[in-house]
């Protein structure tokens, strides 16, 4: 979602203040008529601790602009060490997570509990349902969509098929760059980013020709109202009986059927396309191709083509693809444009940290190459440690750009690792040259944490009452909440630099292999248990591969007049964070005649 496009309404604005009182009469009859039994309920059971609520509207009072702030802070005051406390938000509970214990116990011990997804209307419309995969109620249908895209639409095989796609769109974008160091201009890395991220997806997604008619375009200003409509405040969502005045669902739901509407058009033709035109649908159930003939098609193949063949199998209705599709569009694009932006901008910052990470990635790229491609990075160390660190608290491309344009020894750190590793004859950094950059791979990490890309996971839902996390007792239909913001800056898993954008934590020490694939719950921008995200392999290679050729091909400049600490890192909540301000920065050609 593009700052500038759509904004996130929260429970502190206006508009909702004014919606809460208006809807204080119809609420009250309720609360009288239900107040006798909530007296009763659970009477002598250890539930979270709570802190002290408002009558209608419980804890809502209590919760700003920036939510993930002030649920840290609610509950470093009241759920101790624990890390659990119980808000009554309207007329829902929510079990608030923020320990890494607390969220192990959620996410693991008792994950077959809290497991499925709350209830939304929004969600319901805009999704058919809901039936796609991140948002769906835990059933049979979301085990077999989940299965599918797993196994089809995003497993490691199918993501490494579309390395060829991901290495062209980064070529693109290093050839923008080059154009605009030729002109000595300076360049909003915010924009740049964002539309590399959406073109990657929307490639992956739908084919090449996806530029086709300015599609790509239309992709982007439908996912920012994706992004806006799921992320809204509504008020039915935390007062359930507000569902028999009619009006309001009227209101909310208008504006939903009408980017409903849109997003139907759109896939609706791509479908079509594919399939009368798609080869690989054409006599799709009369020959069963050879393990040879496999191989090439998921090299070809994009995900539209994918589900198409598999509609049958799973028994999908067009709605269902649709709706699948729909997380694939959605979930890639802002979550790694943002991861890089951080990253960039804190090695901005820290000077002595883009130096080692230029030096990582330059010395691990063949100087034949002049982009890093894929394969190249598996290796660089420092690489993936930024990228954890930005995942921390925020996120990642543009985060992490906007990181290392703060502190230039760190862009010359991770400068140096990529630019050693990366053969001479390259222009670029391919995927292929990747996995020895472990300097790339710690930037890529600490981006990843610092901060996390969803300060808050997507809610979770209780399903049967559960009687020991943790020692307390959470009554089914409770609404979880995951702070990944707060479990990135817990000091007793971070130590005392929890707050510091600091690559080398990945490098060395206890840290060194920590992951974000779920094991390590003080680390969870991904999330974990059975409802992690499905596409962060996706994610990882988009990111990976980005970060290594903006630092493998260019050197970095403020604009004139801005020092390190000029650079704004503020953030605005979200579904996802974002910066408050672009990034723009002045890329120029290393000195270094065969990069």
């Amino acid at each position: 979602m593009r700052g500038d496009t759509a904004q996130v309404l929260t429970i502190f604005s206006p508009e909702v203040l004014l919606s809460l009182l208006l809807c204080f009469f119809v609420l009250r009859r309720y609360y009288l008529a239900r107040r006798s039994a909530n007296n009763c309920s659970d009477h002598g059971r250890r539930l979270p601790p709570s802190p002290p609520k408002l009558p209608l509207i419980g804890h809502l009072h209590l919760v700003g602009p920036d939510p993930h702030i002030s649920l840290a802070e609610l509950s470093r005051k009241h759920a101790g060490r624990d890390g659990l406390m119980l808000l009554r938000l309207g007329q829902v509970p929510n079990l608030v997570v923020s320990s890494p214990s607390a969220a192990e116990a959620v996410l693991r011990t008792h994950d077959h509990v809290f497991a499925s997804r709350p209830p939304s209307i929004v969600a319901g419309v805009l999704l058919s349902g809901p039936s796609d995969v991140a948002l769906t109620p835990y059933g049979e249908y979301w085990r077999q969509a989940r299965k599918l895209v797993t196994t089809h639409l995003l497993s490691a095989r199918k993501v490494r098929a579309l390395q060829g796609g991901r290495e062209e769109e980064v070529r693109l974008v290093v050839a923008k760059l080059r154009a605009a160091a030729a002109a000595r201009s300076a360049v909003d890395m915010t924009e740049l980013l964002g539309g590399f991220t959406n073109d990657v997806v929307c490639r992956a997604v739908s084919g090449k020709f996806f530029r086709e008619e300015g599609r790509n375009e239309l992709f982007r200003e439908l996912i920012a109202g994706n992004v806006a409509a799921i992320g809204g405040f509504n008020l039915e969502d935390y007062f359930p009986s507000l569902a028999k005045v009619g009006l309001l669902r009227r209101v909310v739901l208008g504006k939903t059927r009408r980017l409903k509407k849109r997003w139907d058009e759109l896939l609706d033709k791509i479908i079509d396309d594919h399939a009368t035109k798609s080869p690989w649908l054409v006599g799709v159930h009369q020959h069963q191709p050879n393990e040879q003939e496999q191989n090439q098609q998921d090299e070809d193949r994009d995900l539209v083509d994918v589900l198409l063949s598999l509609q049958h199998e799973y028994n999908l209705t067009r709605g269902n693809v649709k709706a699948i599709l729909l997380d694939m569009f959605s979930a890639g694009t802002d979550t790694s444009s943002i991861v890089l932006e951080f990253a960039m901008a804190e090695l901005m910052r820290k000077p002595h940290l883009m130096a080692k990470l230029q030096a990582d990635v330059r010395s691990k790229t063949p100087k034949t190459q002049q982009t890093v491609k894929e394969d190249d990075l598996g290796n660089m160390s420092y690489l993936k440690a930024v990228v954890k660190e930005t995942l921390r608290p925020a996120i990642v491309r543009c985060f992490a750009m906007a990181e290392l344009r703060r502190k230039p020894h760190l862009m010359a750190k991770l400068q140096a690792d990529v630019r050693s590793k990366t053969p001479k004859t390259q222009q670029t950094v391919k995927e292929d040259d990747l996995g020895n950059m472990s300097y790339l791979k710690a930037v890529v990490k600490e981006t990843l944490r610092l901060p996390p890309p969803a300060p808050l996971l997507l809610p979770h839902l209780s399903m049967a009452e559960c009687d020991d996390v943790n020692g307390y007792m959470v009554p089914a239909g409770t609404r979880v909440i995951i702070n990944a913001w707060a479990l990135c800056r817990d000091t007793e898993s971070w130590g005392m630099k929890a707050e510091e954008f600091w690559p080398e934590r990945f490098m060395d020490g206890a840290k060194a292999a920590a992951d974000f694939k779920g094991r390590d719950f003080q680390f969870l921008p991904f999330g974990a248990g059975r409802r992690i995200c499905p596409g962060m392999g996706f994610g990882l290679a988009t990111v990976e591969a980005m970060l290594a050729n903006l630092v493998y091909c260019f050197d970095w400049e403020l604009p004139d007049g801005m020092r390190e600490e000029d650079v704004d890192m503020a953030d605005v909540f979200g579904v996802t964070m974002r910066r408050k301000e672009k990034l723009v920065l002045v890329p120029r050609i290393p000195q270094d005649a065969n990069i």
